[in-house]
């Protein structure tokens, strides 16, 4: 979605015409290699571990994953639904509320809160796999609209939730000189049948979701690739799962390993911003620069 929101505009989405000043103001701690002062990384320090929200009592509630087509690949969107109606959307650098704002039936609707400068909606219908229907991107403020986009949204099985595997990994850190967050991001989903996953870069500031493509499992090691977000480029990876850690290597590329820790399961992560009940005008509220997911909500 971000490759087709930098087509609506001369300057990006997510740094506007000149750096995004509002990251979490979390106390620096010291870098003895280089000196910088940086964050904790992303969903670092998150004591106590979140009570993980209960699913399946409710025909919406679950964990969904969709993989949304942009013009030159796909981006990742996955949110979290719970039987009160509440959730939330990974949008990097964390999360942003959602709420349900209309089930009859199999019929279904539902909008976010704002990630600088937008609100994704849904509307659609429920699905024996999970929803199907058409999601939009509307400006919090005026401004050109994106065209509807028709998505597929699988809703998790239980048992991959519950696989050690499917887990959050982060190692991005704020570069309190710099203004920058780098480092990376994985989301890994262990299913029966299949590996799905998803990598953020930042390199400043937070990349698309960029989904696993063409996925495949031998032992502890997942070779795919990636499509930049541009369209400009793909790449072959490995990623190597050690239990508290995965290593993603991009191959043919001498050196290049990229220790990436766990830092939650999925459901973990995803419950840690949930709260129970809908509060429309609370996710309208949430206006450009004030993001959730960093374990506070940044003004």
């Amino acid at each position: 979605m971000r490759v087709l929101l930098a087509a609506l505009a001369s300057c990006s989405i997510y740094w506007g015409c000149g750096r995004y000043e509002s990251w979490p103001a979390v106390s620096a701690i010291s870098n003895e290699q280089t000196g910088a002062g940086v964050l904790p990384a992303v969903g670092a320090a998150l004591a106590p571990a979140p009570q993980v929200v209960e699913l399946w009592s409710e025909s919406w509630a679950g964990l969904y994953w969709g993989e949304v087509a942009v013009e030159h690949g796909a981006e990742v969107v996955m949110f979290l639904l719970a039987p009160d109606g509440s959730g939330v959307l990974y949008s990097p650098p964390g999360l942003v509320p959602l709420c349900i704002t209309r089930s009859s039936g199999d019929g279904i609707a539902w909008e976010s809160g704002a990630s600088f400068g937008w609100r994704y909606t849904f509307t659609g219908q429920l699905t024996p796999y999970g929803m199907s229907g058409i999601l939009r991107l509307v400006r919090t403020r005026r401004g050109p609209e994106l065209s509807p986009i028709h998505v597929e949204f699988e809703r998790i099985e239980r048992q991959a939730l519950e696989h050690p595997w499917s887990s959050f990994f982060s190692n991005v850190v704020f570069v309190e000189e710099a203004g920058d967050l780098v480092g990376t991001e994985v989301l890994l989903l262990r299913r029966s049948d299949q590996i799905q996953g998803a990598v953020t870069f930042y390199e400043g500031g937070p990349g698309s979701p960029l989904p696993f493509e063409r996925p495949s499992v031998r032992g502890d090691t997942i070779s795919f690739s990636l499509t930049s977000a541009a369209g400009s480029e793909q790449a072959s990876y490995a990623l190597v799962h050690h239990g508290s850690r995965v290593e993603l290597i991009a191959t043919g590329h001498a050196a290049e390993i990229d220790t990436v820790p766990q830092k939650q399961s999925i459901m973990e992560f995803m419950s840690r911003e949930a709260k129970p009940g809908c509060d429309l005008d609370f996710i309208h509220s949430r206006v450009e620069g004030k993001r959730l997911g960093l374990g506070q909500a940044v003004e």
